[in-house]
C-alpha cells in the first residue's frame, strides 16, 4: 500500500533528476506530457534541446578513488 502511495512522488523526483541533470550539462529541458495521465502515469518524456554556445558543466576530476 505504501509503495502505491510513494511511486507517483518517486517517479516526479526521477523526472525532476533527469530535467536538471540536462539543464547543468547546458541544454534547453523540458518535460512534456505524450498523453492522457489516467492512461498510465509515465506520461511524460524529457526532452533537451542543445543551447547554441551552451556550455557543459566540468566533468569532476578523477582522484582515483573507485568511487
Amino acid at each position: 500500500m505504501l509503495r502505491l502511495l510513494l511511486a507517483p512522488l518517486w517517479e516526479a523526483l526521477l523526472l525532476l533528476d533527469r530535467l536538471l541533470f540536462l539543464q547543468e550539462r547546458g541544454y534547453a529541458a523540458q518535460l512534456l506530457p505524450l498523453f492522457d495521465p489516467t492512461l498510465s502515469p509515465r506520461n511524460y518524456a524529457v526532452l533537451g534541446v542543445r543551447r547554441p554556445g551552451g556550455t557543459p558543466a566540468e566533468a569532476p576530476a578523477a582522484t582515483g578513488a573507485p568511487f
